[in-house]
C-alpha cells in the first residue's frame, strides 16, 4: 500500500480493485489521460497499478504465491518465482479466461480464423497482441482484492480495435457488436474522443502505427475513423451492461492544455 497521503478508494460506484480502461482512436489523448490519472492516484495514496505492470503484483499475491514461498528457497525467490510462473502459471492464463468467458473465447477464436483467411500476414501479430491483453486481464482480476485500482490504456475491451480494424478498416458493425456482447469487459470505461483532424495531426507528429507506415492521409483517416467507431461501440456496450462510462472530448492543442483543462480535473475527481 502506498505510504504517501491518506488512503482513498476509487469511484464510489465501483468495488475495490476496479479495472478502469481508457479507449479512443490513436491521437485522441487516452494515453495522456491514463498516465495522468495513474500519477495523480499515487499522489493521493491510492494503491494503483497500470495494466501492463500487473505481473509483479500477481507474482507477489497470485494463486500460486503461497505454494512458491513454501516450496522454493527464499534466497532465490524472485528468480524461481518467475520461472515457476513462466513454466506453470503462464500457460494456464488463457484456459482460465476460456473457462470464465466461454462465449467471448469462442468469438475470439472465430475472429482469428477470419483474419487468418482474409489477412494471413496479420494473423500471428494480432493473436499475440490480443492474448497478451487477455493474460493481463486475468492477472488483474485475480489480484483485485490486493489493489484499489487498475488503470489500463488499451485494455481488454480495446483489443476489439485490434481484431476489427488492424487487419483492414472496413468494419462489419453487426459482427463487431456480436463480438462485444460476448467479450469480457473492465469495470468502467473512459472514452476519449477527438475530431479526425486532431487525431490525424497528432498521429503524423508522433508517428503513425507501424502498419500504416507509407500510407497516405486518406488511408490514415479511414483507420482513425474506424477506430473511433469501435471505441464508440465499446462505450455503448458498456452502458448496455450498466457499467460507468466517462466521456472526454479532447480538442486541446497539446497534452499540457488537456491536463490543465476542467474536463481532466473532473475525470480525476470522478475516478479518485
Amino acid at each position: 500500500m502506498n505510504s504517501g497521503g491518506t488512503q482513498r478508494r476509487p469511484l464510489g460506484r465501483l468495488r475495490r480493485g476496479a479495472i478502469v480502461e481508457f479507449t479512443g482512436a490513436p491521437g485522441s489523448g487516452k494515453s495522456t489521460l491514463a498516465s495522468h490519472t495513474l500519477e495523480r492516484a499515487r499522489e493521493l495514496g491510492v494503491d494503483v497499478v497500470e495494466g501492463r505492470a500487473i505481473l509483479p503484483v500477481y507474482l507477489e499475491n497470485g494463486p500460486m504465491a503461497w505454494l512458491v514461498r513454501n516450496l522454493l528457497p527464499f534466497a532465490a525467490f524472485d528468480h524461481r518465482r518467475m520461472r515457476f510462473h513462466q513454466q506453470i502459471e503462464h500457460p494456464l492464463l488463457l484456459p482460465r479466461f476460456a473457462v470464465r468467458h466461454p462465449r467471448g473465447w469462442r468469438r475470439f477464436r472465430a475472429e482469428l480464423e477470419r483474419i487468418r483467411v482474409e489477412t494471413p500476414g496479420e494473423h500471428a501479430r494480432i493473436q499475440r497482441w490480443v492474448e497478451r491483453g487477455i493474460r493481463r486481464f486475468v492477472m488483474a482480476r485475480a489480484r483485485s482484492s490486493h489493489l484499489d485500482l487498475v488503470v489500463c490504456d488499451e485494455g481488454i475491451a480495446h483489443r476489439s480495435i485490434t481484431l476489427f480494424v488492424s487487419p483492414q478498416p472496413q468494419l462489419d458493425l453487426p459482427r463487431l457488436r456480436g463480438f462485444l456482447a460476448s467479450w469480457a469487459f473492465p469495470d468502467a470505461i473512459v472514452q476519449v474522443r477527438a475530431s479526425l483532424e486532431r487525431c490525424a495531426e497528432r498521429a503524423w507528429s508522433r508517428g503513425v502505427p507501424k502498419r500504416l507506415e507509407g500510407a497516405g492521409d486518406a488511408e490514415l483517416r479511414r483507420f482513425l475513423e474506424a477506430c473511433a467507431t469501435v471505441s464508440a461501440e465499446i462505450a455503448q456496450e458498456a452502458r448496455r451492461r450498466g457499467l460507468p462510462v466517462l466521456e472526454i472530448d479532447n480538442e486541446q492543442p497539446n497534452p499540457k492544455a488537456l491536463l490543465e483543462s476542467p474536463q481532466c480535473a473532473a475525470l480525476v475527481e470522478a475516478l479518485l
